[in-house]
């Protein structure tokens, strides 16, 4: 989400709202409508590298103009050295058909993603997350 605050009055509808009212973007919104992007349901990370995302200004990972996201590179850095590290371990993303699919689905079930892991050659474990209680 991108969370932005309005400098005027909005009018949105049938309602305006005052100045100073907070806003929150859902980002994804952006991301995935194919009436703005023909790769909007597929995997197509190197839309970031070649500059097909660069001219739409609702695109924002990590935000964008005067506060964008202090730790975009310390995220970019972190996450890339993880997998990296990851990579050496052949991890397995035990549910990855849903990437290989398309399109893709809207979101990604979070709590519903399985990895396993090769360490040493042997076979490939999958952790099983700690069941909540719904009470």
């Amino acid at each position: 989400m991108v969370l932005r605050d309005s400098t005027g009055p909005t009018t949105w509808g049938e309602r305006t709202l005052p100045g100073g009212t907070g806003f929150a973007v859902v980002s994804e919104f952006f991301h995935r409508d194919p009436d703005r992007l023909d790769h909007a349901d597929g995997f197509a990370p190197e839309a970031w590298l070649d500059g097909r995302n660069n001219a739409d200004w609702g695109l924002v990972p990590f935000s964008g103009g005067p506060v964008s996201c202090p730790g975009r590179n310390v995220v970019l850095l972190v996450t890339s050295h993880l997998l990296a590290h990851l990579a050496a371990h052949d991890l397995r993303v035990e549910r990855g058909r849903y990437l290989a699919s398309d399109p893709l689905p809207a979101t990604v079930d979070h709590f519903g993603l399985r990895f396993g892991l090769r360490v040493d050659g042997s076979a490939p474990t999958v952790e099983e997350p700690e069941r909540r209680s719904s009470a």
